[in-house]
C-alpha cells in the first residue's frame, strides 16, 4: 500500500463502485492479519504498456494455475 498515492481511486472486482486506497487498506487488512492458506499462482502476461510524460499505464492478462483470467491495469505516477 505504501506504493500508492493517498489520492488513489481503484476499482476492486470485488467492490460494487471505484473505492479510495483507505477504503481498500480497510477491506483486506483482516485478510493480512488472517493465518494464510494455500494460494493460487499467478503469471502476469504482458499486452501493453503506454507512457506518457510522468504517468504510465500497464495492461496485462493474470493468468491463474486455475484456469482463470483476469484482465488487470495498473497506473503508475511518477512523482
Amino acid at each position: 500500500m505504501c506504493l500508492w498515492d493517498d489520492r488513489f481511486v481503484g476499482w476492486p472486482d470485488y467492490n460494487v463502485h471505484p473505492v479510495r486506497k483507505h477504503d481498500i487498506e480497510q477491506a483486506v487488512a483482516e485478510e493480512f492479519r488472517a493465518p494464510r492458506s494455500p494460494t493460487i499462482a499467478a503469471v502476469p502476461k504482458p499486452e501493453s504498456i503506454v507512457v506518457s510524460r510522468d504517468v504510465a499505464v500497464a495492461y496485462y492478462f493474470l493468468n491463474l494455475t486455475d484456469g482463470s483470467s483476469h484482465r488487470v491495469s495498473h497506473t503508475w505516477l511518477k512523482v
